[in-house]
């Protein structure tokens, strides 16, 4: 009876009492920072809302899609490191199919905005155009998280995505104050900074 208590070997669930504080943070910052910005925007102009969640689903498909792979990185990583390989060579060993996979969002963004974006609203090509030069830059940040997350430390990484979500809902608020409407393009130029 005692052993059907105990979940998994020793090693597993002090791997897992040390990783999963940070692994949950990690994710759940950025969640809890987006859904404070949708707040925002649907307080301060909620016809803009539409335009945003938009903008966000249809170009969230190249980042999410095409990033996946990259996701690989932080098990190649563990493996690697336990074999006795340096950071530096496994991370330039994923470096070229991470620029590669980021080239391919943005040309996807590219093709999307040029296709499907329409072209009498300004307001929504201004956003759209911002955030095409976003696409790339997050595959690249996907490749960079898993890696860090994967062969530096989980907890440096939650602590970084904490500071980046915090840091961002801080400048939209800000911006909120000293603009009459707060609009898509506004937001995307802070995730773009950021």
């Amino acid at each position: 009876m005692k052993k059907l208590l105990i979940f998994g070997d020793g090693k597993y669930n002090k791997n897992v009492k040390l990783k999963l504080v940070p692994f949950i943070t990690s994710r759940l910052a950025p969640f809890i920072g987006f859904t404070l910005i949708i707040v925002l925007i649907s307080k301060l102009n909620y016809p803009e809302l539409g335009k945003f969640s938009y903008l966000t689903a249809m170009y969230s498909l190249p980042v999410v899609l095409i990033s996946m792979p990259l996701a690989m990185i932080g098990n190649i990583s563990v493996e690697e490191k336990n074999n006795g390989k340096s950071g530096y060579d496994i991370f330039l060993s994923g470096l070229p199919i991470a620029i590669l996979m980021s080239l391919l969002g943005f040309i996807s963004a590219l093709i999307m905005k040029d296709n499907i974006i329409s072209k009498e609203n300004e307001s929504v090509i201004t956003a759209s155009k911002i955030y095409i030069f976003c696409v790339p830059l997050l595959i690249a940040n996907t490749y960079l998280f898993y890696f860090i997350e994967g062969f530096v430390n989980n907890i440096a990484m939650a602590k970084v995505k904490l500071i980046t979500t915090f840091t961002s809902s801080f400048v939209i608020i800000s911006i909120s104050f000293y603009v009459k409407k707060l609009l898509t393009w506004h937001v995307f130029s802070v995730f773009l900074l950021i």
